[in-house]
C-alpha cells in the first residue's frame, strides 16, 4: 500500500507541479501572443488557437482543436483576447489534451484493463487498474511502435513502483497525454524536415519521406493505399493534419498494403496455436519459410525488440511489427545493392537487377537464376530504372524461391548435392534408386538408438512424416513414396534430414534459454562468451589438419556437419561431438597454437599454415612500406626547393581524402555499415567532429612544419611519449582508470623519450615546439575520435568516420591556406602537382590500410607490426636522408620500445581478461572456473 500510495503521490505531484510552473509561462505566452493576434484579423479562431498552443509546447491537429473551442464556449468567438485564450488553456487541461473520441477509447481501454485485474469488484466503486496491465493499454491506445518512449515514461516513474501500485482513470489519462506529447512532437520535427518551404503543407513523395523516421519506407503502392484511407487520393499537397493521418493509419496497418497484411497474417495462423500465440522459436521457421534468410542470431535481435511483455511468445500485433523490421531491413538492403550495382553496370538493365538481385537473394543463386531467366524483359527494364519497381521485383522473388526451395527441403544447391552423393554411395539393388529400411536403419544407428522397439517405431513415424512434408513441398509421389513402404527414396530422407536439423536448432536454443535463466547472464555478457567460444573453436578448427573424406561416408555424418554448419555463426559454432570423434581430428600443438592466436580464423575455410603467415606478412610488410614511405615523403616534399608548405600540403591530403572517400562510398557503400546512423546523427556528430576536425588540422601541420626543423629520426622518438599523452587526457576524461602500474610503464617511456631529444645532435627548438604541439592536437583529436567510434551513441566504422571527419579537417585547412596564400605556393603546386597528388594518394591509402589491418590481424600483430615500424622509420631516416643517431639516441629508443612492449602487453592483457572473466565465476586467488 505504501508503494501504492508513493506512485500515486508522484503522479499527482507532478501534475500539479508542472501546472504551477506553467503559470508564470502561459502568463507570458498569453500576453506577447496576445500583441500578435491583433495583427491578424483575417486568421480564423481555430488556427490562432494552434499557434497558441504551438507557442506552449502542444501540437494538436485541427479536430481537436475544432472540439477545445466548443468545449470552451469559444465556437463564435475570435480568441484573440486575454480571457479567451485562457480560456483555450483551461479547455486543454480539462481534456487532458485529448479529444472526445479519444477519451472514449482510453475508457475503454482502461475499463477492460480493470475488469481484467478484477481489483474493484464492486460496482459501486470506481475502477482501479492494475499497474502490470499499464503497459499493454497504453500500446493497444498508441501502438506498438510508440514501446521506446513508453520505456522511457515507465523509467522516470518507476518500474517495479508501477507493477505493484493501481490507477485511476485520470492518472492512466495524465501518462497517456505524456506519451501522446511525445509521439506528436517526434512526427512534428519529422515533418518540418521536409516542408522545406515552411507553408505547413508537403507533396505526397515528401510526406513519405517524413513517415521514414518514423519507421516506414513506404513504396509506391503502400502510399498509395494510405492516401485512399485518408481520402487524400488527389490532392497534390497535404497539410499536417493529412499527414499525421497517413502515420496513423500506417501504424494500424504496419506500412503493409491490405492485401500483404492479410497473406502475412495467414501465415501467422499457419504457425499460432489455439490461443493465437505463437513460440518465440518458432519465429525461425516461419521466416525461413516465407523466404527471410535471417540466421538465428539476428531472429533473436528482432525478437528482443518486439517481445515488449517477454513472455516467449508472439502475439499477432508483435508479429506484425517484427515483420515491419524485417521489411525495413529488406528495403535498406535491396536500395544499397541496386543503387550499387547502377553504379557498377551503368544502363545495362539485365546486369542492374542481376548483380543487385544476387548482391541480396544470395542463398540460392540457381533458384534465383532460373526465376529470372522466366521474368518478362519489361519488368527488368523496369526495374532497372525505377527502385520501387525492383523493390517490388524483388520481394516477388524472395516469396517464390521458398516455394522451389521447399522442394529440396530449403536445403543449398551444394548441401543438396552432397546428401544426394552420400546417399547414392548407400548399398542399393533397386534400379529406382531407392534403398531398403535395413540400409537406412544402419545409417541412422549413430543418430538415435534404432535397434529398440521405440527407437524403431520413432524413425518409422518420421519417415512417414517426411514423405508428407515431401509431397506438400510439391514432390511427386512416385518420388515421395508411400507410408510405411520397406523402400526408402532419396526426397523423403532429405526432408528427414531437415526436420532433424529443425529438432537440433529448437534444442540448442532451448538449452541457451535454460542456460540464460539460470545463471542470468546479461545480453552483454553472453554476446561476450559466445565471441570467445567462437574464437578458441575458430582457432581448434585452423590448426586441425584436412583430411580426405572416405568415399563410403554415412549419411548421418552429412547430417551432422550441416548441423554444424546451420548453427548461428555459421560452421564456427559447436559441431556434434560424435562428428569430431567420426573425422579423427585432435587437438592443435602448442606452437601453432600460439601462432594462430596472430589472426582470427575460420573454420569454413581453408587454414593452410602457409597461407596465413602469406597473409599476415604481406599485410604486415604493406602497412610498415606505406606508413614509413609517407613520413619519408612528407620529408622529401617539405624541402625548400620542393614544397616547404605545410598548411597546404595538409589541405592536399584533407581534400584528396574527401574526395576519395565520396568516391569509394558511390562504388561501395556497403564498407560503409555505420553511414546511415551518421547521417541521422549529424546534428549529434557535428558536435565531436568539428573540434576534432580542428584538432585534426592542427596535428597535421605541426608534424609537417617539423620536419622543416628536425629529422625524422627524432621527431619518431619523440611520437613515442604519445602513449603517456593519451593515458593522462584518457583518465582525465573518464575513458580509463588510474593505474600506479600504468604510471610506471609510462616513466619508462616518458624516460627513454628524454634520453632520445637530450641526445639530438642537431637539436632545434622550433621542431620540438612544433611537434610537442602536433602530438597534443592529435591525442586529443584521438580521445574524440574513440568517443565517436565506440560511445556517444554513434559507434562509427573507421571509413565512414575517415569520410565524416575529412571535411570537417578541411575547413580549418582551407581557412588558413587562403589565409597565407602567396605566389609561391601557385608555382610549387605548379612544378610539384603530380607529386603532391602521389603523396595525397598515399595518404588516404594508409588511412585504408589501418582499417584492412585492424581488420584481418589481432591486436597483438599490429601492435607487434607497429613497434617494427617505428625501428623503419628510424633506420630509413638515417640511410636516406642521413639523419645522424647518436648512442644515447640509440639507448633511449631501445628503453623507449621496451616500454612501449610493457604497455601493449598490460593494454592486451586488459581486452581479453573481460572477454574471458566476464561470462565465468571468479574463485579465490583470482582463478576462475566455469559455472557448472
Amino acid at each position: 500500500m505504501a508503494d501504492n500510495l508513493h506512485v500515486l503521490q508522484d503522479l499527482v505531484s507532478e501534475s500539479h507541479a508542472q501546472h504551477a510552473a506553467e503559470i508564470g509561462r502561459l502568463n507570458f505566452a498569453v500576453e506577447a501572443l496576445h500583441s500578435r493576434l491583433e495583427q491578424m484579423p483575417s486568421v480564423e479562431a481555430v488556427a490562432r488557437m494552434r499557434c497558441f498552443l504551438l507557442t506552449i509546447g502542444v501540437i494538436c491537429t485541427k479536430e481537436l482543436a475544432t472540439e477545445l473551442l466548443t468545449s470552451g464556449g469559444l465556437t463564435t468567438r475570435r480568441c484573440d483576447n486575454l480571457e479567451e485564450l485562457w480560456r483555450v488553456v483551461g479547455a486543454y487541461r480539462a481534456h487532458e489534451g485529448f479529444s472526445l473520441e479519444e477519451i472514449e477509447k482510453a475508457k475503454e481501454e482502461f475499463d477492460s484493463a480493470s475488469r481484467a485485474a478484477s481489483l474493484t469488484p464492486s460496482p459501486t466503486k470506481s475502477r482501479l487498474m492494475n499497474g502490470q496491465n499499464l503497459s499493454d493499454a497504453l500500446l493497444s491506445l498508441h501502438t506498438v511502435y510508440s514501446a521506446e518512449h513508453l520505456n522511457s515514461i515507465i523509467g522516470e516513474l518507476g518500474e517495479e513502483a508501477l507493477q505493484k501500485c493501481a490507477l485511476t482513470f485520470y492518472e492512466f489519462l495524465v501518462i497517456c497525454r505524456r506519451l501522446h506529447r511525445i509521439v506528436m512532437s517526434s512526427f512534428a520535427e519529422s515533418f518540418q524536415k521536409v516542408d522545406m518551404d515552411k507553408d505547413g503543407q508537403v507533396t505526397p513523395v515528401e510526406a513519405a519521406e517524413a513517415l521514414r523516421p518514423m519507421g516506414f519506407t513506404l513504396l509506391r503502392a503502400e502510399l498509395k493505399e494510405l492516401l485512399g484511407l485518408v481520402g487524400a487520393m488527389e490532392e497534390e499537397r497535404l497539410h499536417f493534419d493529412a499527414v499525421f493521418g497517413l502515420l496513423t493509419e500506417a501504424r494500424q496497418m504496419h506500412g503493409f498494403t491490405r492485401a500483404e497484411s492479410e497473406e502475412l497474417q495467414g501465415h501467422f495462423d499457419a504457425f499460432c496455436d489455439e490461443d493465437g500465440e505463437m513460440p518465440n522459436l518458432a519465429m525461425y521457421d516461419l521466416l525461413r519459410y516465407v523466404g527471410h534468410e535471417s540466421s538465428l542470431d539476428e531472429v533473436k535481435e528482432l525478437l528482443d525488440q518486439v517481445d515488449y511483455n517477454h513472455n516467449g511468445t508472439m502475439d499477432r500485433r508483435e508479429y506484425l511489427r517484427l515483420m515491419r523490421l524485417q521489411k525495413e531491413q529488406n528495403l535498406s538492403g535491396y536500395r544499397n545493392a541496386w543503387c550499387s550495382s547502377k553504379m557498377r553496370c551503368g544502363r545495362k538493365a539485365f546486369q542492374v537487377v542481376h548483380s543487385a538481385l544476387h548482391a541480396r537473394l544470395n542463398k540460392h543463386p540457381e533458384i534465383l537464376g532460373r526465376l529470372l531467366a522466366n521474368t518478362p524483359r519489361v519488368e527488368i527494364s523496369r526495374a532497372a530504372g525505377d527502385f520501387d519497381s525492383f523493390a517490388q521485383l524483388a520481394e516477388h522473388l524472395r516469396k517464390q524461391i521458398p516455394l522451389e526451395s521447399r522442394k529440396y527441403a530449403s536445403f543449398k544447391e551444394v548441401e543438396y548435392e552432397s546428401l544426394r552423393q552420400i546417399f547414392q554411395k548407400a548399398p542399393t539393388s533397386a534400379s529406382d534408386g531407392s534403398i531398403s529400411l535395413r540400409t537406412f536403419l544402419t545409417m541412422m544407428e549413430d543418430v538415435r538408438d534404432v535397434h529398440s522397439k521405440g527407437g524403431r517405431m520413432w524413425l518409422f513415424e518420421a519417415l512417414n512424416d517426411a514423405r508428407h512434408a515431401a509431397k506438400d513441398a510439391g514432390v511427386s509421389d512416385a518420388e515421395a513414396g508411400e507410408d510405411n513402404s520397406p523402400r526408402v527414396r532419396f526426397m523423403p530422407v532429405l526432408h528427414f534430414t531437415r526436420s532433424m536439423v529443425q529438432k537440433h536448432l529448437r534444442h540448442v536454443t532451448i538449452k541457451e534459454n535454460d542456460v540464460l535463466s539460470t545463471l542470468k547472464f546479461s545480453k552483454g555478457e553472453v554476446a561476450q562468451f559466445r565471441v570467445l567460444f567462437r574464437r578458441l573453436y575458430a582457432e581448434l578448427q585452423g590448426s586441425k589438419s584436412e583430411q580426405k573424406k572416405t568415399p563410403n561416408r554415412k549419411l548421418q555424418n552429412a547430417a551432422l556437419r550441416i548441423m554444424a554448419a546451420r548453427r548461428p555463426g555459421g560452421p564456427s559454432g559447436k559441431t556434434h561431438i560424435l562428428s569430431n570423434r567420426r573425422m579423427g581430428k585432435s587437438h592443435p600443438s602448442p606452437l601453432r597454437a600460439r601462432f594462430l592466436v596472430f589472426w582470427p580464423t575460420s573454420a569454413s575455410e581453408p587454414t593452410s599454415i602457409m597461407l596465413k603467415c602469406a597473409e599476415v606478412l604481406s599485410i604486415g610488410i604493406t602497412y610498415i612500406a606505406v606508413s614509413a614511405g609517407l613520413i619519408s615523403f612528407n620529408k622529401y616534399l617539405m624541402h625548400e626547393d620542393r614544397f616547404p608548405h605545410a598548411l597546404h600540403l595538409t589541405a592536399v591530403h584533407m581534400a584528396t581524402t574527401t574526395l576519395l572517400s565520396l568516391l569509394l562510398y558511390a562504388i561501395a557503400p556497403s564498407i560503409y555499415p555505420s553511414m546511415d546512423k551518421a547521417k541521422e546523427n549529424l546534428g549529434l556528430l557535428t558536435k565531436y567532429l568539428a573540434p576534432l576536425g580542428l584538432l585534426f588540422s592542427v596535428a597535421l601541420f605541426c608534424s609537417n612544419q617539423a620536419y622543416l626543423f628536425s629529422s625524422v629520426a627524432f621527431l619518431q622518438f619523440c611520437k613515442q611519449g604519445n602513449v603517456a599523452i593519451v593515458f593522462v587526457g584518457s583518465c582525465a576524461v573518464g575513458l580509463q582508470s588510474f593505474s600506479w602500474t600504468k604510471a610506471a610503464v609510462l616513466c619508462v617511456v616518458v624516460t627513454g623519450c628524454s634520453i632520445c631529444a637530450t641526445g639530438e645532435i642537431k637539436f632545434v627548438m622550433s621542431g620540438l615546439l612544433f611537434q610537442l604541439f602536433s602530438q597534443f592536437a592529435e591525442c586529443s583529436k584521438n580521445l574524440i575520435g574513440e568517443i565517436v567510434m565506440t560511445g556517444a551513441g554513434l559507434k562509427l566504422d573507421v571509413l565512414t568516420f575517415v569520410a565524416f571527419q575529412a571535411p570537417f579537417s578541411l575547413l580549418p585547412l582551407l581557412i588558413g591556406a587562403l589565409m597565407e596564400w602567396s605566389p609561391d605556393v601557385t608555382k610549387d603546386f605548379v612544378a610539384m602537382w603530380p607529386v603532391l597528388l602521389a603523396n595525397a594518394g598515399l595518404a588516404f591509402v594508409l588511412n585504408v590500410l589501418i582499417a584492412l589491418t585492424l581488420k584481418k590481424l589481432s591486436a597483438l600483430a599490429f601492435v607487434l607490426i607497429g613497434l617494427l615500424k617505428d625501428v623503419t622509420i628510424v633506420v630509413c631516416s638515417a640511410a636516406v636522408f642521413g639523419d645522424p643517431i647518436s648512442h644515447q639516441q640509440f639507448v633511449g629508443f631501445v628503453v623507449t620500445l621496451m616500454g612501449m612492449g610493457l604497455w601493449s602487453h598490460m593494454k592486451l592483457q586488459e581486452q581479453t581478461r573481460p572477454a574471458e572473466a566476464t561470462p565465468l565465476v571468479k574463485e579465490k586467488a583470482d582463478k576462475v572456473k566455469e559455472p557448472l
